[in-house]
């Protein structure tokens, strides 16, 4: 059983879509953090996997044959004490005879088991929003630090062109005023005239010509990036960067504080406040998009349609009422037959999660979202590409 982390949910994702198991199982549950968590957790999973068995078996798999080969990673999972002490937040395990995988997950999943056809990805695309990636800007007169962010995973930016600090970015100027002097000429007094530096040399020269070597040299490191950047410094720093930055995709609230005392993860973690509110933004407008083109050649709200469009890889924006399932089939001809008894039948497939497999498949996004905010009441829609 090979296990990943969040650095790796993107690949994981893609490998999950791309399988087709006969059949495969789909396990998530919460990891919970202490030594509660590491006696209760594993009975959790056992549990779990009891399902999975009897699910198999009315699928004709028995537990004695291809199934024990399917979910014996799993079992050996139960009584890896290593595992459950340094877990906290949640599991999801992902196993058929020709792949077995897991995702260790800083926040809970909420406890399930699927059976099918297709590995169960659903509660993965929730995860993928906490895997979008943003920058931190964090300088001060002592240093200065690039940050490369997600939700949950912190990495500094190393490049020859970033100063480590003030002094290394202007080591030929001098942060102490120094005074000169000059005599006066013969008859025109005694003593010496004293005089500071020029003002090019004040401080807030200092910091323009500090600030706009790290502006330059960010411009260089991010390139074409496209990911929001957060700044972190003292507010008067904030407002000279704001004002000589060039970089588009700025976030107009930086964290206004000197960053020396902050590590990296907290950092994070106070730019990620200002991330959040710009992603449900995006998902707004992207709702708001979809309620105008819903009723249109563009836009589709019915799981007989929808389904389809996606596995063509025509859906540029995928929208799933959070909680809702259709299971059923897409057949060869692309047609969709809805089956909610609850049964277990070859080929049966939860049909939003496929549509949502098939929109990021083709590079397409996926919201979850309220029910409240779908077009008619509808589990499933779409914004089309053509």
């Amino acid at each position: 059983m090979k296990l990943v982390d969040q650095n790796q949910l993107g690949e994981l994702m893609w490998e999950l879509m791309s399988a087709r198991p006969a059949p495969g199982v789909s396990i998530y549950l919460t990891a919970w953090p202490g030594g509660a968590g590491a006696r209760k957790d594993p009975i959790y999973l056992k549990n779990l996997l009891r399902k999975a068995e009897e699910r198999l078996a009315r699928r004709g798999v028995q537990p004695a044959r291809r199934g024990y080969t399917m979910l014996a990673p799993l079992w050996n999972l139960v009584e890896n004490r290593e595992l459950w002490r340094r877990t906290a937040g949640g599991l999801a395990l992902f196993s058929s005879v020709d792949l077995q995988r897991g995702l260790v997950w800083p926040a809970p999943f909420t406890p399930r088991c699927v059976v099918g056809y297709h590995f169960h990805t659903r509660p993965l695309i929730a995860a993928t929003r906490d895997t979008r990636r943003y920058y931190v800007l964090a300088v001060s007169p002592k240093a200065t630090r690039l940050l490369r962010c997600t939700r949950f995973a912190t990495e500094r930016v190393e490049h020859p062109l970033l100063p480590e600090s003030m002094a290394a970015a202007l080591p030929f100027d001098d942060p102490e005023p120094q005074l000169q002097y000059r005599t006066h000429p013969s008859g025109a007094g005694t003593g010496a005239v004293f005089h500071g530096h020029d003002e090019g040399q004040a401080p807030q020269n200092r910091d323009r010509r500090y600030l706009l070597l790290v502006r330059d040299a960010v411009a260089t490191v991010l390139g074409d990036e496209q990911a929001p950047l957060v700044v972190a410094m003292t507010e008067a720093l904030a407002s000279q960067f704001l004002e000589l930055n060039r970089y588009p995709h700025l976030v107009e609230d930086p964290v206004a504080t000197s960053p020396d005392p902050l590590g990296d993860n907290e950092l994070r973690d106070r730019a990620w406040e200002r991330i959040e509110p710009l992603l449900r933004q995006e998902e707004e407008r992207a709702s708001s998009r979809l309620m105008d083109l819903v009723h249109t050649d563009r836009g589709a709200a019915r799981v007989e349609e929808v389904v389809p469009l996606a596995a063509q890889g025509r859906v540029d924006s995928l929208f799933i009422a959070g909680g809702a399932e259709r299971w059923g089939w897409l057949d060869e001809d692309q047609t969709v037959r809805i089956e909610g008894d609850g049964a277990y039948r070859p080929g049966r497939r939860e049909l939003l999660d496929l549509a949502a497999q098939s929109t990021l498949l083709n590079r397409g996004r996926v919201y979850e979202v309220p029910a409240a905010r779908m077009p008619g009441g509808a589990p499933v829609a779409a914004i089309l590409r053509y």
